[in-house]
């Protein structure tokens, strides 16, 4: 019956156990304090990170000169895959998260890929409005094609939008440039310019765009 509760067990116990976290005024609370419920709820889940990865935390320069991006990176140690990356980006509705609430999925990434896993910890609402979150996604993004040959982009719910955004953006960059290139030689070319963006992999609740920006 459409709109009945579930009858699952474990189901039922993974609902009781959030909702455990957020009192019944959760909703219009201030954001200070959801953002409270949000992390103690992340951290009861959080699993334990693999032995086989190293963390370091760091940061990337935004376009703001008051502002350096937090990030963490995270690396097999066993078998890491040369030159390429993937820019993680958290969910949380653009107002929660950050490199805490999702540690043990990171970590998990790349424990069970070997790809190297950068996390970012960009600007939320409402203290900071779009486009800043996108814009702190794609400084990291530059910075990373700067080191690595192949960038990934991928992340869950609200950071799955951004990471859609980010390649569409590229795209649309590389379409522009491309199409900038072709009047400069007095349009003796129909090439036809399309998207290289492509499914890469997946992961639960994980979809993973490449952008190579130099096919």
């Amino acid at each position: 019956m459409a709109g009945s509760m579930p009858s699952d067990p474990e189901i039922l116990a993974f609902i009781d156990r959030t909702e455990a976290f957020y009192p019944a005024d959760a909703a219009s609370q201030p954001v200070e304090k959801q953002r409270e419920f949000y992390n103690a709820l992340c951290a009861d889940f959080r699993g334990v990170r693999p032995d086989d990865i190293s963390v370091t935390d760091d940061t990337v320069q935004s376009n703001d000169p008051d502002w350096a991006i937090p990030v963490r990176i995270y690396q097999h140690k066993d078998r890491a895959v040369s030159g390429t990356a993937l820019l993680y980006i958290h969910g949380g509705g653009f107002v929660v998260g950050g490199l805490e609430s999702h540690d043990d999925l990171c970590g998990l990434l790349c424990h069970e890929t070997g790809v190297t896993i950068v996390a970012v910890d960009y600007r939320l609402a409402p203290e900071h409005v779009y486009p800043a979150q996108l814009d702190d996604v794609a400084c990291v993004y530059d910075a990373l094609r700067e080191t690595y040959e192949r960038v990934l982009a991928g992340g869950d719910s609200a950071g799955g939008c951004l990471a859609a955004a980010l390649c569409v953006d590229a795209v649309d960059l590389k379409n522009a440039e491309a199409h900038s290139s072709n009047e400069k030689a007095e349009h003796n070319s129909e090439t036809e310019y399309k998207s290289d963006c492509q499914i890469h992999g997946s992961y639960p609740y994980i979809r993973i765009q490449v952008f190579n920006p130099n096919p």
